[in-house]
């Protein structure tokens, strides 16, 4: 195909090439330990329990109502 401007010819570029690829597997081998640390972070705040003392809670609200 020709350039209906200016003439020169056009040259198809494939969709993805190598330096896209080698960058994007770059980029991944630094952010992917940071989503993973967040992925644990929050499964670790959502797996999060109380006490199954009730001594412990007696005297926390007993310190509470001290004051």
């Amino acid at each position: 195909m020709i350039c209906g401007l200016c003439g020169d010819p056009l040259v198809k570029k494939t969709l993805v090439n190598s330096r896209q690829i080698i960058g994007l597997v770059a980029a991944l081998a630094f952010t992917a330990p940071l989503f993973i640390m967040i992925t644990f972070i929050i499964k670790d705040f959502t797996n999060e329990t109380l006490p199954k003392k009730t001594e412990s809670i007696v005297l926390i609200t007993i310190e509470n109502n001290e004051k």
